[in-house]
């Protein structure tokens, strides 16, 4: 498989779309807890066994449904179609780390709960914005067009900030 990716620019280009969506989905989904859990948990404890349960519930469900489409698109067994949408979905788990890490660090330092709430979205705004930026620049776009891609990546996480605002 490693040689066919190398030989093939098409491949290429749909695992890097598949893995960029794996990541900006953990991040969006780490941060949409974070935006909506701040205020009704009562603890970080808390907070963070939600968003664990919830990227849990998401990253099961990418394995289910990659596995049913490699099954009847390609006639593969369950079994490989189960290692073969779990070597592809773990990067959706793996970021929504860095929100959690954030979220952990400020309140370790003594932020309340929604004050590291707010801190974790807005790192992940800026988390965001570095996507749009990779993914502008990776697409050979110009110094413009990778800002308009940076500033829509970021504008999902404002859109979280603005819902905890509402939640809080």
């Amino acid at each position: 498989m490693s040689r066919l990716l190398k030989s093939d620019p098409a491949l290429q280009l749909h695992v890097l779309l598949r893995e960029a969506r794996a990541v900006t989905s953990g991040t969006v989904v780490c941060a949409a807890v974070i935006a909506g859990g701040a205020g009704h948990t009562a603890s970080i404890r808390a907070l963070c066994a939600a968003i664990l349960v919830t990227v849990g519930a998401y990253w099961l469900a990418g394995i289910y449904s990659g596995s049913l489409a490699m099954v009847i698109t390609q006639r593969v067994g369950v079994g490989t179609a189960i290692r073969s949408a779990v070597k592809s979905s773990w990067l959706m788990a793996a970021a929504s780390l860095l929100p959690v890490v954030v979220l952990v660090i400020a309140a370790a330092a003594g932020a309340a709960l929604a004050t590291a709430a707010t801190i974790a979205l807005l790192a992940t705004v800026g988390l965001l914005a570095v996507y749009g930026a990779i993914a502008g620049r990776a697409g050979g776009f110009g110094i413009r067009r990778t800002t308009l891609s940076a500033l829509a990546g970021a504008s999902i996480g404002v859109l979280l900030i603005v819902a905890q605002s509402l939640h809080v």
